[in-house]
């Protein structure tokens, strides 16, 4: 892949949201809520009801909670050992807003599916551990989850659906990268200092806890690579309102991570080198 057709695309759409934000007044208060209650769900039904069975939704799923539960007990783990200041949120990837667009914008829309269940793993078991389930039953990625697992059960496809859904669908990973610029307004609230040791952290426990899931679960192909993408994503927020400072900087520190890991052909999900488009074991789609 080259600089400019693979990358121009995605930091043009999250510098333009920053622009709207400082220049027209786009708060990401005001889009959040229409990325939440529409895009993303859409972006998840969608991708979880093309197919894929059930034994490997739930690996995927379980593969999210790991790495967002283990990060946590790495996070509490170092914030005693080392003094890391850093919340507890920090250790949610951030896979709906960054990964997803990724994906997108990167990778042809390779792995969608995989990180849909990944997230809704991730996300269960963060609300789970702190005992909030009335967030579970509220939030619509939830209900969009289960009617994608639904329809990928059954086996059933509506056509008249996918043509109402396509084009949100297509949007939808355009308007996410916009939020994310305007979360970054103002800009001089960013501190590199505090929120890099957060995302550090953040990266060095999803490539641990995610390397080693791969390679007891045998995944291979897209499924390893989307997994271990997932898991370098930056810090989150699992309440989905971005704007805290180690959610910014770890945007721009993944960016650039992401970059170094494509010119240098590094393919940590494989353990070797081949760039983004190599892979381990037989390569698919989801």
């Amino acid at each position: 892949m080259g600089f400019p057709s693979i990358y121009t695309p995605f930091i043009s759409l999250i510098l333009i949201g920053y622009l709207l934000a400082r220049f027209a007044g786009l708060g990401s208060g005001n889009l959040q809520p229409l990325i939440r209650y529409l895009f993303l769900p859409v972006i998840i039904f969608t991708s979880i009801s093309r197919g894929m069975n059930i034994k490997t939704i739930a690996l995927i799923a379980f593969s999210g909670a790991a790495v967002t539960m283990g990060g946590k007990y790495i996070f509490s783990f170092l914030s005693k050992r080392t003094g890391l200041k850093a919340s507890s949120e920090d250790c949610f990837p951030n896979v709906a807003y960054f990964t997803f667009p990724l994906l997108a914008f990167c990778f042809g829309k390779s792995g969608l599916g995989t990180a849909s269940c990944f997230l809704i793993g991730s996300y269960i078991s963060t609300q789970a551990s702190g005992l909030n389930w009335k967030n579970l039953v509220k939030e619509p990625i939830i209900f969009a989850a289960l009617a994608g697992f639904g329809l990928n059960y059954i086996g059933y496809r509506i056509s008249f659906l996918n043509d109402v859904l396509n084009p949100i669908y297509s949007a939808s990973f355009s308007m996410i990268l916009i939020y994310l610029g305007t979360v970054f307004q103002p800009m001089s609230s960013l501190n590199f200092g505090d929120g890099l040791s957060a995302t550090a952290s953040r990266l060095i426990a999803g490539f641990a806890i995610a390397s080693l899931i791969i390679n007891l679960l045998s995944f291979g192909g897209t499924i390893a690579k989307t997994i271990m993408i997932c898991a370098l994503a930056p810090p989150g927020s699992p309440g989905g309102q971005l704007g805290r400072n180690s959610e910014k900087v770890g945007i721009i520190i993944c960016i650039i991570l992401m970059f170094v890991m494509d010119q240098t052909g590094w393919t940590p999900w494989s353990g070797g080198f081949g760039g983004f488009g190599g892979s381990g074991g037989g390569d698919i789609r989801w």
